[in-house]
């Protein structure tokens, strides 16, 4: 790979700049204009293959944080070398995180083809079902139009070095660099508890880790299979208590303090009021919940779940308000027209 190191002044703050005239080899590094990351060939611990990546410069030297792996795939490897696929070696893993754009957009978590965790729907301010300390650290900003989706973070205080994994086994964490233990700290850890397990209570249930059993139907459901559910088999979920009449008045409940359901059979509306929402979605026979978009400086937009309601779980801090339809209330006034 030719790259070459030139110092370029620019108000009077140097910086290195890439061309492609020299070579880097073994202990040569290239380090940013900031001074905070460095480039050059690395070997991880215990392996004897040699990939060129990015780390932080500002920790210690025997402190090497890899940010950045340019060969991860295709290391400079010895013949007797193995690829383990574990913290020591960056090769990509069993585990993938990524935004899925089916429906509405929401960070997943997988394992192979399965979805293992779910941190919620964008709101305007955060994951729904992100956690607190998430917004003590950075400001989050969602992207999405109708030729990308991507989200970005910037940090409230430059001067701290953070960074977010996905570690081998498929936790997602933030770690801070604490100066004065001179070590990496867990800001947070994703999933934090059993109740970030995805689609552990099944269709209608909630989870709430203070409880025993963690998990519980919602409010007018009932077991799908009830000496299954006792057994703690909650896989089935739930079923309504009294089956949705399309010919009565459309009555919503309001559950409060809640990660919003998966939203991978949603639709969306950046304009609608909250009772523009209730009087679209009483039109529709398939339509089973809806919520606010963009709880930002009030509740805007509108975003429509249809189908059964999955992977919910109690926040007593952060969580937000969804309304469903009730089966038990209506009265016979109208009719719900099939969508």
């Amino acid at each position: 790979m030719t790259i070459q190191k030139t110092r370029k002044q620019t108000d009077k703050i140097g910086h290195y700049v890439i061309t492609t005239n020299r070579y880097i080899i073994d202990d040569e590094t290239i380090v940013s204009s900031g001074g905070t990351f460095e480039l050059g060939f690395f070997n991880p611990s215990g392996s004897s293959n040699s990939y060129i990546g990015i780390w932080y410069k500002q920790t210690l030297p025997h402190v090497q944080t890899v940010v950045w792996v340019a060969n991860r795939e295709k290391p400079i490897t010895n013949t007797s070398a193995v690829q383990l696929k574990n913290d020591n070696d960056p090769a990509p893993g069993e585990f993938t995180r990524n935004i899925d754009p089916t429906g509405y957009p929401q960070v997943l978590t997988k394992h192979g083809t399965g979805v293992s965790a779910r941190i919620g729907p964008w709101n305007g301010l955060r994951w729904s079902g992100s956690p607190i300390p998430l917004l003590e650290c950075c400001h989050f900003q969602l992207i999405f139009n109708e030729e990308e989706v991507y989200y970005t973070y910037s940090l409230i205080n430059s001067s701290v070095l953070t960074r977010l994994v996905l570690t081998s086994n498929g936790y997602i964490q933030r770690l801070t660099w604490v100066d004065r233990t001179k070590r990496w700290h867990i800001y947070y850890n994703l999933p934090a508890d059993n109740c970030d397990t995805h689609s552990l209570c099944g269709a209608y249930g909630s989870c709430d880790i203070d409880n025993t059993p963690t998990c519980g139907c919602l409010e007018k459901f009932v077991a799908k299979h009830p000496q299954q559910w006792e057994k703690g088999d909650w896989s089935e979920g739930c079923v309504r208590r009294t089956p949705l009449d399309c010919n009565k008045e459309h009555v919503f409940l309001k559950y409060s303090g809640i990660k919003l359901p998966d939203t991978k059979c949603s639709q969306y509306d950046w304009t609608m009021t909250l009772e523009e929402c209730r009087q679209v979605c009483s039109r529709n026979c398939s339509c089973t919940a809806y919520s606010s978009l963009d709880i930002n400086n009030g509740d805007k937009g509108c975003l429509f779940w249809f189908g059964e309601l999955i992977d919910i779980r109690k926040l007593s801090e952060r969580g937000q308000d969804i309304r469903m339809d009730s089966s038990e209330q209506g009265k016979n006034l109208f009719k719900k027209f099939p969508k």
